[in-house]
């Protein structure tokens, strides 16, 4: 029996949003819609309530046409929902005994400044291998994070750019 590695990834991420909460929350819940950098298909479950468990995979090729590397697909299982101020989602891989896999939960919180509203991403997750050294799963997990801060950026001023376009088109 192999023995398993174990790595925590704790991170926190927030924008501002120059919109009211009651404008931005259906359009966060469309993960589809703004998270550019991965494809996001609804499974199982009723979209946008709990029990929805989502598929998200590493898209074939990044923007420029660049193969993206080899990815395992992972889950989101929404596990919460408080309207207009919070979601939940546990994220996971059905894989847990390759080269590695992870589990943990993913909290995405809207406060209201009237006007504006601020938009913050907790992770939790926790990295398993059986297969990596403790030095190379680090480094898998340093790597991950980092890549996690400009994926959320880039996240971030998408979701911006598709309200900017909402708010137009209302006008």
């Amino acid at each position: 029996m192999n023995d398993f590695l174990f790595v925590d990834l704790n991170n926190v991420f927030e924008t501002i949003l120059e919109f009211p909460v009651h404008f931005v929350w259906p359009r966060l819940l469309d993960q589809q819609s703004w998270m550019k950098g991965w494809v996001i298909e609804s499974i199982a479950g009723v979209r946008h309530t709990e029990g929805e468990i989502k598929k998200v995979v590493a898209p074939d090729a990044d923007p420029t046409g660049t193969p993206v590397k080899e990815f395992l697909p992972f889950y989101f299982e929404t596990v919460r929902v408080i309207p207009y101020r919070k979601v939940v989602y546990k994220a996971y891989t059905k894989q847990r005994t390759g080269e590695y896999g992870f589990s943990g939960f993913e909290i995405l919180s809207l406060n209201d400044f009237g006007r504006r509203s601020t938009l913050s991403v907790e992770l939790y997750l926790e990295f398993q291998s059986a297969k990596l050294t403790s030095d190379k799963l680090h480094e898998f997990v340093r790597l991950v994070k980092e890549g996690s801060a400009t994926s959320w950026q880039d996240n971030f001023e998408c979701l911006k750019s598709m309200l900017d376009a909402a708010s137009a088109q209302s006008e």
